[in-house]
């Protein structure tokens, strides 16, 4: 486990630049944290694979810079660093989740700003880490936010968050449909998810390459089984 673990997140950050701009000291702390994370839940670090995936298929596509979409690579990569402070058996729990156990998954977001605060990011990747649950009109978590909206990078993470968890099979639900989920998407759009994201995921779908990407990412799954 250990080693599949080590290999696949040595792949992904293989070629972020932003990470290789980070200090030694940091980019070890980041790699024993997301090893950390893939040994204590499989499902969430393989999550936070795809999401990566699509942030960056989704920047590009609607013109973000280069730069940008490397930055949304790492946030993706990061985005759900802070379950590793959620128990295990609220992680991996076979059935739904209570409503104070649903309180304790809501505090991940709060919980990775805190263990990446004080390294040197961008403004992209603090509020991708701790505002990837804000929805489209600044419902959902964590509550307190002064902002009258978000960076459209947060809301691609936000996005892709949520497709890649709709596409999934878990335990306790079965996997929607690319289809569906996309569905889904749009039935949301303006509420809970960024009209011009909802827009580039549909437009994404339609292109043929583009949604064979979308339909192998559902092998990843099988990643560390």
């Amino acid at each position: 486990m250990y080693k599949k673990v080590k290999k696949s997140i040595a792949a992904a950050l293989e070629d972020v630049k932003y990470f290789n701009t980070l200090g030694e000291s940091h980019q070890e702390i980041i790699k024993y944290l997301l090893i950390s994370l893939g040994i204590k839940d499989p499902y969430t670090l393989n999550h936070c694979l795809k999401v990566s995936k699509y942030a960056c298929i989704i920047g590009k596509h609607i013109g973000l810079s280069e730069e940008k979409c490397d930055e949304l690579k790492l946030a993706g990569i990061l985005h759900d660093i802070g379950k590793i402070g959620i128990s295990v058996d609220i992680l991996q729990k076979p059935s739904k989740l209570t409503r104070e156990e649903y309180g304790v998954i809501k505090e991940h977001p709060v919980i990775g700003y805190k263990m990446l605060k004080n390294f040197d990011f961008s403004n992209t990747m603090i509020y991708a880490i701790k505002y990837h649950h804000k929805r489209y009109d600044l419902r959902g978590y964590p509550y307190k936010i002064c902002a009258d909206s978000l960076p459209i990078e947060v809301s691609i993470i936000g996005v892709a968050d949520a497709f890649d968890a709709m596409t999934t099979n878990r335990v306790y639900k079965k996997a929607m449909t690319l289809e569906r989920a996309l569905d889904e998407l749009i039935n949301n759009k303006g509420t809970q998810f960024h009209p011009e994201i909802v827009d580039a995921m549909a437009d994404i779908h339609n292109r043929v390459k583009i949604a064979n990407f979308f339909q192998g990412a559902f092998e990843d799954q099988k990643r560390f089984k």
